[in-house]
């Protein structure tokens, strides 16, 4: 076992999953596993975790070989760490030659690279390999699986419990559709440098030649990874990541009846999630991967809450389960644990005073340009600026980047008072390709924010555009200058995008 990486303690389940097991009563490995549901999905947003779509994403269900994705987090880990390199030589012990298949039948005593193990998983699936991965990290299968389940609960993956690192059937061996997101986001974000070894398709070992079964890699535009899997008491699983024009998402699909209906609905919705994205460019963030190349600088993603949920009826109808509650694991060893953290949105383009930014947190790295499209936007120039994501806010005067709601609502708020009392300032969200969506995200917008909006008029201003089309503006208003600017910036410590803008058509 290689040194440093023995679990602080054992993370078990949330209470709920707890009681769910102990009265099952099962034999770790059941032959006949206790009946779970099959079906879910999820669609979030890659850079900071906004749940576009979900279908009974919370509820337990059997990961099968998406178990892998944890086996190759700690494999990157232990790669970051040095504990590995690439070219080390992983031992094949007896039991590990033992898995059902798939698996690449090694032999007892026979030595594996730790690179081409990374791609046989990746690419064959293959069991045997992941548990020669699980032993030479955590000893055995079984310690390695309390790691693998440790680092779940580290990272926020409330509903999972591992029993083993491949996958294969077993009573314990459970998660769901929402924390299988959140470990691609992890796997991605976490090791970019690795993380383009997860859309490897092929790889040579012993003079044989493997070809890989993820069918949306090269077929669905923009797909970068991740992994499939299957069992009969899971059916057919797949968490797909796609990257298209600084835009990431992630999808997850659980319980298909074939592979190819499950890839069919992993791209109907990832599909919807563009198209919305398109009509929308608030939707999704905006943001260059840094596993790829694209516009801009790099995102590192911010940690902390994640932006709250949409709901979209392009997708159809919607199956909502509860998300798991923050105190659902309750291990005492959980409680020493690093916080669990998410990524959140990251506004590109964020320009405010200098001395301001220690309040903000990290710093808001602007893309080329946009200068240029905040100025175009303070000048009401927003026609130029109709097909960029409006996640841009104008220059912020250093008093009012300190106001409170409170001083708003009191008129407490210094500065001249012609700044203060001409009320024909307005905060935009967007600009949409419809009335009944720009509506909507009114609605969304007004109920995550009621604090700040709970008085302001809901207004849809339209707007010219090229190509004959015509955009519907949403807004709340109407607001002194110096009230829209503390509006949106409390709007946006929420996650939400938004700008002032002053009205200059009568509104």
């Amino acid at each position: 076992m290689l040194g440093g990486l023995k679990p602080n303690g054992f993370i078990g389940l949330g209470m709920a999953l707890l009681a769910l097991l102990l009265t099952l009563s099962l034999p770790a490995r059941a032959g006949d596993l206790p009946s779970l549901g099959r079906d879910a999905a999820i669609v979030i947003d890659g850079v900071n975790g906004r749940v576009l779509y979900e279908r009974d994403a919370y509820e337990i269900r059997y990961p099968a070989s998406l178990t892998k994705m944890m086996t190759l987090y700690l494999l990157f880990e232990a790669f970051d760490e040095g504990k590995l390199t690439f070219e080390s030589e992983l031992p094949t012990s007896s039991y590990a030659a033992s898995q059902s298949p798939t698996k690449l039948n090694l032999r007892p005593g026979e030595t594996i690279p730790a690179k081409t193990a990374m791609e046989a998983i990746v690419v064959r699936s293959a069991n045997d390999v992941a548990v020669v991965v699980a032993e030479a990290l955590g000893g055995t299968e079984d310690g390695f699986a309390r790691l693998m389940t440790q680092k779940a609960g580290e990272i926020g993956m409330l509903n999972t419990h591992f029993a083993n690192a491949s996958g294969l059937p077993d009573a314990q061996q459970i998660s769901t559709a929402a924390d299988m997101a959140l470990l691609g986001r992890r796997l991605a974000y976490d090791f970019p440098q690795y993380y383009p070894f997860l859309s490897v398709t092929e790889f040579s070992f012993k003079g044989q030649h493997y070809t890989g079964h993820n069918n949306l890699i090269g077929a669905f535009e923009g797909t970068d990874g991740i992994k499939t899997g299957y069992t009969r008491a899971s059916g057919f699983n797949l968490v797909s990541s796609v990257v298209r024009g600084n835009r990431h998402v992630i999808g997850v699909v659980m319980g298909g009846t074939t592979a190819a209906s499950r890839d069919q609905e992993m791209k109907r919705l990832l599909g919807i999630a563009f198209d919305e994205a398109d009509k929308n460019p608030m939707l999704l963030a905006y943001a260059n991967v840094p596993w790829q190349e694209g516009e801009g600088p790099k995102t590192s993603p911010v940690w902390g809450n994640t932006p709250s949920s949409v709901v979209l009826a392009a997708f159809g109808p919607q199956r909502h389960s509860t998300p798991p509650a923050a105190n659902t694991v309750t291990v005492a060893s959980l409680q020493a644990a690093e916080p669990i953290v998410l990524p959140i949105d990251k506004p590109l383009g964020l320009r405010m005073p200098d001395n301001t930014l220690a309040s903000i947190g990290p710093s808001q790295a602007a893309y080329p340009g946009s200068d240029l499209i905040g100025s175009l936007i303070e000048n009401g120039d927003e026609e130029a600026t109709a097909g960029v994501t409006p996640m841009l806010v104008p220059m912020q005067k250093p008093e009012l980047v300190q106001a409170s709601i409170s001083e708003i609502e009191q008129g407490d708020i210094g500065g001249p008072a012609d700044f203060q009392t001409a009320r024909r300032w307005s905060v935009q969200i967007g600009a949409f390709a419809d009335e009944a969506t720009a509506n909507a995200q009114l609605e969304m917008s007004a109920t995550r924010s009621n604090d700040v909006l709970a008085t302001a008029e809901r207004l849809i201003v339209p707007l010219a555009a090229e190509g004959g089309r015509t955009l519907y503006r949403a807004r709340f208003g109407l607001f002194a200058e110096s009230e829209a600017y503390a509006v949106c910036r409390q709007m946006m410590t929420r996650g939400e995008t938004c700008f002032a803008a002053e009205n200059d058509d009568g509104t």
